[in-house]
């Protein structure tokens, strides 16, 4: 009977290694897979079973399977369950391969793996120290940042000191320059005082951040960054403000905010400002040492290169008069009217009665939709030309007093055959027996001669008129 185990690996924390396996971090979990080979020549089972002790001798893992039906040269893989791996020292692994009728074919006694201490890499930062907080620029200043080594084992390190400037958000503000100390050799929890010399320059604000990065085999481990660390004498600008025409007709506001009560900004900053107007007032123009003067939009800026002062002109709002315009509609049902431009007080949807508002000079032309079952014919009143058959159409003059226009509407349907007009209903007129409409229906005076007539024995004369129709 002859059987191998061709492969043994160890799993741990998502990784494997060849047993015997060395090294492993303790507080893993392992797990342990097995190999075996048919060897002979027929169809045989495998079965595996192995022990895993721990440094102190105790089991801590047992595991036994068959598995049937292999051919000749036919593998299998047996995988176990997974076990603490959380002492230092050795593991134990005694592993048995048996076939056929429980026939011992190979075996395995020696080491499953090596647990070590897990590897700590951390490390606590202290707040850095200037030499001088308060200090111009182009002086050398020392910074002396503090470390404390918290890892489990001796380790070369090196640092990277940033120097920042501040930033009136919070957090640092743009980087200044940075610094790498040279590869230093720090034991568990000693303490190192890391020190740079740096020249002090002069910025778009007076304070310094400084940051400490902590490195290890090329591996960032620890970072930290500390505000107003040390102070630059910044070269500061006031900026003035000025109202002009009504003094509580609006104010001005700025962003960024100064860094002071004094309005102080520092040299180079660009203001936004804006010209906030309140009610009853109006914006009138920007003067002064804006960047746009005589500007009449609400924003402008300023660049604070030298003190400043800037001056928002203010005036009493113009009150606009406005006049209603009235709309009657004939029938009410027959439909409604817009206007353009719309009013200025209600929705742009007329009906019978309806009242809007106009700006004072404005000319407004209306326009008439029939609902079903009508057409609009004419408009009356105060309407361009007094009557009119066109639509949209003008309101007679400009919107300087109280205006009323009449919108007529008439029904789509009509009888086919009348004796007077009241047989057509509003908007016909009755011609030869037809409703006609009256826009269409010649005027008086055109169509067929005066036909005149003599009544014998009276001696009067009468002139009958036809009037006829035009061709729709």
């Amino acid at each position: 009977m002859e059987g191998s185990i061709i492969k043994k690996e160890l799993e741990f924390n998502g990784a494997r290694a060849n047993i015997p396996a060395y090294d492993i971090p303790q507080g893993n979990r392992g797990l342990i897979h097995i190999w075996a080979r048919n060897d002979t020549d027929t169809t045989q089972s495998l079965g595996i079973s192995w022990e895993v002790t721990d440094p102190d001798g105790l089991i801590v893992e047992t595991y036994a399977d068959w598995s049937h039906g292999h051919g000749p040269g036919d593998d299998h893989e047996f995988i176990g369950g997974r076990f603490d791996l959380n002492k230092e020292g050795y593991y134990i692994l005694n592993l048995a391969l048996r076939m056929g009728d429980n026939v011992l074919v190979a075996a395995y006694s020696g080491v499953l793996c090596t647990v070590v201490e897990e590897r700590v890499l951390d490390f606590d930062l202290t707040k850095p120290i200037s030499s001088q907080t308060i200090t111009p620029p182009g002086v050398s200043i020392t910074i002396a940042a503090p470390i404390t080594s918290r890892c489990s084992e001796t380790v070369v390190a090196s640092a990277k000191i940033i120097i920042y400037e501040g930033s009136i958000l919070g957090g640092p503000g743009t980087e200044i320059v940075s610094y790498t100390t040279p590869p230093f050799t720090i034991t568990p929890n000693q303490t190192k005082n890391l020190g740079i010399i740096h020249t002090t320059v002069e910025g778009t604000i007076d304070r310094r951040d400084v940051g400490v990065e902590i490195y290890v085999d090329g591996e960032l481990i620890r970072e930290q960054t500390w505000n107003d660390i040390y102070y630059v004498e910044a070269d500061l600008k006031v900026l003035h403000q000025q109202i002009l025409g009504e003094p509580d007709g609006g104010t001005i506001e700025f962003d960024p905010m100064p860094i002071d009560a004094e309005s102080h900004y520092y040299k180079g900053t660009v203001v936004n400002l804006r010209a906030v107007v309140n009610t009853g007032f109006r914006f009138v123009m920007w003067r002064g040492e804006v960047d746009n003067e005589l500007s009449t939009l609400l924003t402008n800026t300023v660049t604070m290169s030298e003190n400043r002062l800037v001056k928002a002109e203010f005036a009493l709002a113009e009150v606009e008069q406005f006049y209603p315009l009235e709309i009657d509609i004939t029938p009410p049902e027959g439909g409604y009217v817009t206007t353009n431009p719309p009013p200025a007080d209600i929705t742009n949807h007329f009906v019978s009665g309806s009242v809007g508002k106009f700006p004072e000079g404005t000319r407004v032309q209306v326009a008439a939709y029939p609902n079903t079952g009508y057409e609009f014919y004419k408009w009356t009143d105060e309407i361009q030309g007094g009557t009119s058959y066109s639509n949209p159409e003008w309101v007679k003059d400009l919107m300087d007093e109280h205006r009323a226009v009449k919108a007529h509407f008439r029904q789509t349907e009509v009888p086919p055959e009348c004796s007077v007009a009241a047989d057509c209903g509003v908007g016909y007129v009755c011609v030869n027996g037809v409703c006609v409409p009256e826009e269409e229906a010649e005027p008086e005076g055109k169509g067929f001669p005066l036909l005149p007539a003599i009544l014998i024995g009276g001696g009067v004369a009468l002139a009958v008129l036809t009037v006829i129709p035009k061709k729709r």
